[in-house]
């Protein structure tokens, strides 16, 4: 199944004596610029009339190549989806790591293991209820800033929240170095 493309905009750009096409559009919330290719078009902008030469656009082909490249990367981001770990993953291959490779002290690993906690009778559980089922990749930096003001509004100290925050940029830190998100970049 071919998934929906989104909507897009194709723009006439110049650079020096060159136009081209270019087409933006958003996938993931992300916005999205790829060059299409070279214009038909005068010196004035406007589109010539007939066949275009070799390698060049005219306004249709132009928007054939950018549907061809909205496909590609929605199916790119499809992809990627489907394979990329939940933050529940990494945070917990994190954690592994935490203990085994960098020997972290016990009292950081019970501290990271509380706030990282699944919500039980003795924790709330606050960041897996925001973020654990959710890709890794696709958490953006305004979803750990509303998790970060839920929590301050639930009373905890600055303290803890900003230990949130380190923790939170760790364990993303760790995803990107370790490649379980390869394309990740918010």
């Amino acid at each position: 199944m071919q998934p929906s493309l989104p909507t897009y905009s194709l723009q006439l750009r110049a650079q020096g004596t060159r136009a081209f096409y270019e087409v933006m559009f958003r996938i993931d919330r992300r916005q999205v610029k790829r060059r299409v290719g070279p214009a038909w078009v005068t010196p004035a902008g406007k589109p010539r009339r007939g066949r275009p030469r070799d390698g060049c656009l005219d306004v249709a082909g132009a928007h054939d190549r950018a549907r061809e490249i909205l496909t590609e990367q929605a199916v790119k981001a499809a992809d990627l989806q489907a394979s990329s770990p939940t933050f529940r993953e990494v945070a917990l291959d994190y954690m592994r790591w935490l203990e085994r490779v960098k020997g972290a002290k016990p009292s950081t690993l019970a501290d990271h293991g509380y706030a990282l906690a699944e919500p039980n009778g003795t924790t709330n559980g606050q960041v897996m209820l925001a973020l654990g089922d959710r890709p890794a990749a696709e958490v953006t930096p305004r979803d750990v800033e509303n998790l970060l003001d839920a929590l301050a509004a639930s009373g905890a100290s600055p303290r803890t929240i900003n230990k949130r925050r380190a923790l939170l940029g760790a364990v993303f830190t760790y995803g990107v170095n370790s490649e379980r998100l390869k394309n990740w970049s918010r």
